[in-house]
């Protein structure tokens, strides 16, 4: 039961999730950014650091990742009734980690580090 159990969830994620990286979606190469194969114009890459930084400062931001980090702890800890509760719990505070390093990272960027 436990391998059948273990290759669907590897067909699930396989097939119907797109399993993406962080630096899939926006990444910085040499440089230049890019979304997926295109070139992001300096304009645009200017107006989502800006974003960021603006994200950042909102009491609303700080707010969501302290209730998502809240929620992922009550999962792991308190509500978990199996070793799979755990686990996702675990994963809800893995993606809140990487969601708010990835506005961390784009808030940070500077115009030197901009080539166009």
């Amino acid at each position: 039961m436990k391998k059948l159990k273990i290759k669907l969830l590897n067909y699930i994620i396989r097939h119907l999730f797109n399993g993406i990286t962080e630096n899939d979606v926006l990444r910085n190469y040499k440089g230049k950014f890019f979304i997926g194969r295109h070139e992001v114009p300096e304009v645009r890459i200017k107006a989502m650091i800006a974003e960021a930084k603006a994200m950042q400062k909102t009491e609303l931001w700080g707010l969501l990742i302290k209730d998502m980090k809240l929620l992922s702890n009550q999962k792991m800890y308190e509500r978990s009734q199996t070793v799979d509760d755990m686990i996702f719990g675990k994963a809800m505070l893995f993606i809140t980690e990487i969601l708010d390093k990835k506005v961390k990272n784009i808030s940070n960027i500077q115009d030197k580090d901009l080539k166009y």
